[in-house]
């Protein structure tokens, strides 16, 4: 299974192209959603263009799935108040609401 996760720098992340020093590659937004290639202390990580990198891992925070280019995840309930047999699609920005709701 593979690992995601969404930067959480208010200011934008470093992409680098090596850990500490590297060459920066990009800025990327607060919120944006990486898949781990490789974890330590810096991760690497391809972005949804497809280019790869290094952030440092204390910006970034676990999330279970991809969003998709318009926003749209896959919901799972954890508790079984919103009850589905298979997942469904919501808007990112929605994600929390629902979470509370539960």
């Amino acid at each position: 299974m593979k690992t995601y996760y969404r930067t959480t720098s208010v200011n934008g992340l470093r992409l680098r192209n090596s850990p500490y020093d590297g060459e920066t590659l990009d800025i990327l937004p607060n919120g944006t959603e990486l898949k781990a290639i490789d974890e330590q202390t810096w991760v690497k990580v391809s972005d949804p263009s497809g280019k790869t990198g290094f952030v440092l891992k204390d910006y970034l925070e676990p999330t279970k799935h991809r969003i998709t280019s318009n926003g749209i995840i896959q919901f799972h309930s954890n508790n079984g108040y919103i009850f589905s047999e298979q997942p469904i699609c919501i808007h990112a920005d929605f994600e929390k609401s629902l979470r509370m709701m539960e």
